[in-house]
């Protein structure tokens, strides 16, 4: 269990059964009560975004996600498939983990977050270069 108050973009933490990634945090103090956590989210399973609100002492479930550099290989209609370059395993991931799906270039090497043997996210570069 984490703080909410250690909440910061990028964060991936657990709250009834969804697995839900930061994507903006605000703390907000007015007056004399006290002070509130505001923070946008994206639920990783099924890509909607929502914003929570919380009280400053309250806690959620962190959870332990495990990011691994995976060459793209090809996709076909539903799915990605990337490669593990030191064990050359292959792996698929569901094209909806992946936000700009349609940027994937064939042979680069992107950073897949895993929990457990699940896919939650496909990190793409900052900027892309095209040849």
């Amino acid at each position: 269990m984490i703080g909410v108050q250690e909440l910061r973009a990028g964060i991936i933490f657990e709250e009834n059964g969804s697995l839900l990634q930061v994507l903006s945090y605000e703390h907000i103090k007015v007056g004399r009560g006290s002070a509130n956590i505001k923070v946008k989210v994206k639920n990783l399973r099924s890509g909607s975004t929502t914003e929570k609100s919380f009280i400053n002492t309250a806690k959620v479930n962190d959870v332990s996600v495990l990011k691994r550099d995976n060459q793209y290989l090809y996709k076909d209609e539903d799915v990605a498939y990337f490669m593990n370059p030191q064990t050359f395993e292959q792996i698929s991931v569901p094209l909806n983990v992946i936000e700009g799906e349609q940027f994937l270039k064939e042979g680069e090497t992107y950073s897949i977050s895993f929990l457990g043997d699940e896919a939650l996210s496909v990190t793409l570069p900052q900027k892309l270069f095209w040849k």
